[in-house]
């Protein structure tokens, strides 16, 4: 009997941390097979085409992912774009290019399972908090990351507020800092009457992005259109607005 074929992998941006972390992750995976390291001076479209790959997954700088994800698209193949710093714009216009090739197109602002959690929890609360009380309530995020990151506020926490003020938050006020020695650290504060009630993620180390990374290229299979987030994956109904639609069995 022969081995069940693997999932090709082609890695955008494998010569930076989160895509040798990638590659890592994806030689590590029985099911999956690392097609193509496609480097900073390489032809994208070229390295597609020759690669044969199924799923092309974009870790490159802030900026690029909308033009790569156009790329991968066109080249007939599943994209999982983990590149942050893409506009409203771009993503609506990625959303009609995946739905008119029925192609998997999905966007991450964030691989770390606990923020999506986070996230989750946040509008949890939000949903338990009394009417009465949400009226008065004071959402404010708190991020931090290292020196390098470009976009700020990151896309983690404008995607955050975005989906807290779709449930019917207040405008959400996003405080950012770029600090030596952290990595990655997010706080969501709700404040109402006399109590405050925070939720903190922190990352210590990349290594927490690997079960996110695996968890999107698996997802990305089943989709013939466009996403944003992991949220799905997670078993999370949204509404056709976008809003959120409570829990369901994940598939």
């Amino acid at each position: 009997m022969s081995a069940p074929a693997k999932t090709r992998i082609a890695v955008i941006g494998a010569q930076g941390r989160m895509g040798q972390l990638a590659c890592a992750c994806i030689e590590r995976t029985p099911d999956l097979e690392l097609a193509a390291r496609i480097l900073r001076e390489d032809d994208i479209g070229t390295c597609l085409r020759e690669s044969s790959s199924e799923i092309a997954l974009d870790l490159t700088r802030a900026g690029l992912g909308a033009s790569h994800g156009r790329l991968i698209l066109e080249s007939g193949q599943r994209a999982v774009i983990g590149t942050s710093g893409l506009q409203p714009s771009e993503l609506q216009d990625l959303k009609a290019q995946a739905e008119e090739a029925q192609l998997g197109c999905l966007v991450v602002p964030n691989f770390c399972l606990g923020i999506t959690i986070q996230q989750l929890c946040a509008r949890l609360a939000l949903e338990f908090l009394p009417r009465s009380d949400r009226d008065d309530v004071q959402v404010s995020l708190e991020e931090q990351h290292h020196l390098e990151k470009i976009d700020s506020p990151s896309s983690t926490s404008l995607r955050t507020a975005a989906l807290l003020e779709a449930d019917g938050a207040p405008a959400i006020s996003i405080r950012s800092e770029r600090l030596e020695g952290v990595l990655a650290n997010q706080t969501v504060a709700f404040k109402w009457g006399a109590e405050t009630l925070r939720l903190s993620h922190q990352v210590s180390s990349r290594e927490a992005f690997g079960p996110g990374i695996l968890l999107a290229l698996n997802h990305v299979q089943t989709l013939s259109g466009f996403e944003l987030g992991l949220e799905s994956a997670f078993g999370v109904r949204m509404s056709e607005e976008g809003t959120w639609g409570g829990f369901c069995p994940a598939p």
